[in-house]
């Protein structure tokens, strides 16, 4: 919508396009090789995403120029990040998701080679397992965990240091453990 309304044209190939310099720039062109396919449905779904957020309410300032980009893709969200958190909170909210703060998930539980729950402490320290149709591990990434950077983005990447240092990949840990 955005681009649109700055009469900017732009197209999936050609954000693939940009999206191949920009891995070059950083280092990445392995990991752009070797995934392509996420790249592309990234370049395809971007836009489409943007606009979703839009129409749960956030609002953004931009399209504005991030190079090695050709074109104007930058989307700054105002007032700050912490936006995101709130609008998708309220959304899942009103969908019936039961948000539980305050608790650290050591385990998934499995049965039948499926997961069933998760297990773990409160801060406190009490031990808590909750059972539930679906699980989802949405618990950041891993940009200050060496090793799990050396393993998906090689050694060079992975000296980079991490701006988070909370963001460890704790649930990407839980998810390799099954």
């Amino acid at each position: 919508i955005l681009q649109e309304k700055a009469k900017i044209k732009d197209t999936p190939e050609l954000f693939f396009e940009d999206l191949k310099k920009a891995a070059d720039l950083l280092g990445l062109s392995n990991r752009f090789r070797d995934d392509q396919e996420m790249f592309k449905l990234y370049s395809r779904e971007a836009g489409k995403t943007v606009n979703w957020l839009i129409r749960l309410g956030l609002t953004f300032h931009g399209p504005m120029i991030e190079p090695p980009h050709s074109l104007p893709r930058m989307h700054n969200i105002i007032p700050s990040s912490l936006a995101y958190i709130n609008i998708l909170r309220k959304k899942a909210e009103s969908n019936g998701v039961k948000i539980m703060l305050g608790l650290k998930a050591e385990k998934l539980l499995l049965k039948d080679n499926r997961v069933v729950g998760v297990s773990g402490r409160s801060v406190d320290g009490n031990e808590f397992n909750i059972k539930s149709k679906a699980v989802i591990i949405a618990t950041g990434n891993y940009s200050s965990n060496y090793e799990l950077k050396s393993i998906a983005l090689g050694e060079e990447v992975a000296k980079i240091e991490g701006i988070n240092p909370k963001a460890t990949g704790d649930g990407i840990l839980l998810g390799m453990k099954i």
